[in-house]
């Protein structure tokens, strides 16, 4: 690797103070994104939620005893409002790896189709329990229809897990490579990735312990970006 890529951005066509607003904006993004999504689980119930492999009297019984309320919107609209920001905060991420190297136009587009086609599952794993939880304030459902809209729920959940997985080694790779943030930062992607691949075949606590490392890089990379926006906005 004899090339060395600069440790800052070419964005000279882009006025400073603007870039630097859209680079504290695009950190803010990255920030939100962690705490609304987080933020949103005692609101929504899905701490307590079943899984897919307990019983179908628990699972049921569960579903029966919701309620979608106030609180349980307000969970939802939380977690919508979180990935939309994490598709802008992924924008940034990429026009950043854009700006060092055009070449690396296919990679930055890459990181941020993957963080689409992750939202695009979260939003598949959201509407089946979405549904679930609204129809049991509502006249409520047979069991069958919860059973199936709880496994078509948790598939979503199960197809985002390697997809996350792929976004993680990519972004985390190309931050090793770049520079653009602490290379350690890279790393702990690329191993939180590998960590996601073994939790696929364990037990769901280890995926939800697997899948909740990336909150926590995103989150540091966003508060870096506020704190050094002339870094991130190349000005």
């Amino acid at each position: 690797m004899g090339h060395r890529w600069p440790a800052k951005c070419d964005a000279s066509h882009m006025n400073p103070v603007k870039a630097k607003r859209l680079t504290r904006l695009a950190g803010l993004a990255g920030v939100l994104w962690a705490v609304l999504a987080i933020g949103r689980l005692p609101l929504t119930g899905e701490i307590d939620r079943p899984v897919w492999d307990d019983s179908v009297d628990t699972i049921v019984s569960f579903y029966e005893a919701s309620e979608f309320t106030f609180g349980f919107m307000v969970g939802i609209l939380m977690v919508i409002l979180a990935y939309v920001l994490l598709v802008l905060f992924l924008a940034k991420a990429a026009s950043l790896i854009r700006d060092h190297d055009r070449g690396s136009t296919w990679l930055a587009l890459s990181i941020l189709g993957l963080g689409v086609v992750v939202t695009g599952f979260t939003a598949g794993y959201l509407a089946p329990y979405v549904t679930n939880v609204f129809w049991a304030s509502n006249g409520g459902l047979s069991a069958d229809a919860y059973l199936a809209l709880h496994g078509l729920s948790f598939a979503s959940y199960w197809f985002v897990l390697p997809v996350d997985l792929v976004l993680g080694i990519t972004l985390g790779g190309s931050i090793v490579a770049t520079g653009l943030f602490p290379r350690w930062l890279g790393w702990a992607m690329i191993l939180t990735g590998v960590a996601e691949g073994l939790a696929f075949f364990s037990t769901v606590d280890v995926w939800n312990a697997a899948s909740g490392l990336p909150y926590l890089w995103i989150l540091i990379a966003g508060i870096l970006m506020l704190r050094n926006p002339d870094r991130y906005a190349g000005t």
